[in-house]
């Protein structure tokens, strides 16, 4: 819809050399049923805690008018089209994907100098936000939402692993390199592929003036932290931005 919205403008007016657009999609759920019938402790009437389950329930349980706004990322694009290139520009991405493992997540033996902040950890909680983007090549009959769908579901595949014995993570590195480079083989149309794991700390609480606190608890620490970041591209082809 957006491509022939550009064509338009570059077609119908004569001095109009660029066109450029930033499309953002706002994910909504309707509310179901359960959902506005819970009591004073927060259940529902049918004394599941939280929220409901909207894949066993029915469309007469979904509200008709109400929605609740679900970001678990930010999916957009950008697109730009030029008089002069008869080939238009297509970027799309994920923003702000945050994810988190408590175990299987690692980083030691790195580099040991005056500067450096963090001791080594053998296991560690593994939190980032996941910005990721990508030029497409070709978008001659192209599942956009699709496309977008199998690299969001790629990054948490190797993030997270089996749900029942996880993946290890021996550095964000190591997960950022694994998941964009599937990502790129998995999308042949992929002319260049950018990924960001900002390292979100977390390190244990000391609870020595809390003595009854027996668990173990983690503080979150914003700085100093490190970003990692990553791009692959395919040979003999020059992106446009």
């Amino acid at each position: 819809m957006y491509l022939k919205l550009f064509k338009h403008f570059i077609n119908k007016y004569s001095h109009v050399e660029e066109a450029h657009v930033h499309v953002e999609a706002y994910p909504w759920q309707r509310v179901c049923q359960e959902e506005t019938r819970t009591n004073v402790n927060g259940k529902c009437e049918n004394g599941v805690q939280g929220n409901c389950d909207f894949s066993s329930i029915d469309n007469r349980s979904l509200h008709n008018h109400a929605f609740i706004f679900t970001p678990t990322a930010l999916h957009y694009c950008d697109l730009v089209i030029r008089r002069t290139d008869p080939k238009q520009t297509v970027i799309t991405g994920i923003k702000g994907l945050r994810v988190l493992k408590t175990t299987q997540s690692s980083f030691v033996n790195f580099v040991n100098d005056e500067f450096r902040s963090l001791p080594d950890q053998y296991d560690r909680i593994f939190s980032t936000v996941v910005d990721c983007s990508w030029e497409y090549s070709d978008t001659e009959n192209l599942d956009f939402l699709r496309a977008w769908q199998t690299v969001k579901n790629i990054i948490i595949r190797n993030f997270a692993g089996d749900p029942q014995v996880g993946v290890s993570s021996p550095s964000v590195q190591h997960t950022l390199y694994l998941s964009e480079s599937k990502c790129w083989m998995s999308c042949r149309r992929c002319r260049v592929i950018s990924m960001t794991m900002p390292n979100k700390h977390y390190f244990n609480f000391d609870t020595k003036l809390f003595q009854k606190i027996a668990l173990r608890r983690q503080q979150r620490m914003d700085k100093p932290h490190g970003t990692i970041y990553a791009q692959l591209a395919r040979k003999n082809i020059n992106s446009h931005l």
